[in-house]
């Protein structure tokens, strides 16, 4: 379901803050208006405390994707970590993505099997098929 960006626009002119979110996330992607980086980070940082995990996490992406700025996994990685840290669902998975698929730094399967489990317990389901990957990757335990 596409965004209603004139209601989008008229609640978060009422401080509404979840409405801020969805249409700071509308201006930086470019959904259903002109992509404007700098006016999606102003919205998005009004309605969230700094290092607030959900913040943290939309930085990881546009650093994963290159949105707004240069590409660089390293630092995405880092990112993702700090919000799953703090308990972030969509953090937990892309993190442990990051981990299992040895992106932005070494292939840690201990951890991709760890934050699989969390984001799956935070109801993302898509977590259980790589979760079971990971810990299958993960050293028999000695006697």
């Amino acid at each position: 379901m596409s965004p209603d960006i004139g209601k989008l626009r008229a609640d978060a002119a009422k401080g509404n803050r979840e409405a801020r979110i969805n249409l700071g996330l509308c201006y930086l992607m470019g959904w259903q208006m002109p992509q404007n980086i700098a006016r999606g980070w102003e919205l998005l940082r009004a309605a969230e405390p700094e290092n607030a995990p959900r913040l943290l996490y939309i930085e990881g992406v546009c650093l994963a994707k290159g949105i707004g700025r240069p590409l660089n996994e390293r630092s995405a990685r880092a990112f993702f970590r700090l919000a799953a840290e703090q308990g972030f669902g969509p953090a937990e998975y892309n993190y442990a993505a990051f981990c299992f698929e040895g992106r932005g730094g070494p292939c840690d399967a201990a951890a991709a099997a760890l934050y699989f489990a969390r984001a799956e317990e935070h109801g993302i389901e898509a977590a259980r098929p790589w979760r079971k990957a990971a810990t299958e990757c993960l050293p028999a335990p000695q006697p």
